[in-house]
C-alpha cells in the first residue's frame, strides 16, 4: 500500500511540475508572439 501511495504522489508531483513549466512557459511564448505581431503592425500604421 505504501509504494502504491509513493508513486501515485511521484506522479502528482510531476504532473505539478508539468503544469508549473506550462505556466511559465506559454505566458512568455505569447508574450514573444504579441511581440513580433506588434514589430510587423507598427510600420503599417506609421
Amino acid at each position: 500500500m505504501k509504494i502504491a501511495n509513493l508513486k501515485d504522489f511521484h506522479s502528482i508531483r510531476q504532473k505539478l511540475m508539468a503544469i508549473s513549466i506550462v505556466l511559465l512557459v506559454v505566458p512568455m511564448l505569447i508574450l514573444g508572439f504579441l511581440r513580433a505581431l506588434a514589430k510587423m503592425l507598427y510600420p503599417l500604421k506609421l
